[in-house]
């Protein structure tokens, strides 16, 4: 009367195939990406520095720290996917795995070179601080002509 049929049982598991697909969907698009680049710039450290430190602190999921004089760090902190969808799977116990949390660092540091300066961000985050992170060198530090200081 109360039995599970096949049809039941590959519902089932159809169901939980899904879900973890659509976990795995949405961890690679909002995971985190590794950043290795460089900019120069026809300016000074100290004008780039204040032209790019205080937007950098204002970009929403990182915290900006002063490691020293033309360097800062970016960190974020989030939940991985994996632990907000074995919380839900394994209510209520589950509901301790949202304590885990991923932390990722972002420098970015300013030196001299030749007549300029130099950009330089290394290190992990989340897709869309790094995307906002080159957003923002890229708007603040675009150069308006030949010859014109940034």
């Amino acid at each position: 009367m109360f039995g599970v049929g096949t049809f039941e049982r590959g519902l089932v598991l159809g169901g939980f195939l899904l879900l973890v697909a659509v976990v795995v969907v949405v961890a690679r698009r909002n995971g985190v990406h590794a950043v290795q680049d460089e900019l120069e710039v026809p300016a000074t450290p100290a004008v780039v520095e204040e032209r790019i430190f205080g937007p950098l602190g204002a970009i929403h999921g990182a915290t900006m720290s002063r490691a020293s004089a033309g360097h800062v760090t970016l960190t974020s902190r989030r939940t991985p996917t994996w632990a907000v969808f074995l919380a839900i799977v394994l209510f209520p116990w589950g509901l301790l795995l949202l304590l885990v949390r991923h932390e990722h660092a972002l420098n970015v540091r300013i030196g001299e070179r030749g007549g300029g300066s130099v950009v330089q961000v290394s290190g992990r985050a989340p897709k869309r601080v790094a995307l906002e992170v080159g957003e923002t060198l890229e708007r603040r530090l675009a150069v308006a002509g030949p010859g014109r200081d940034v």
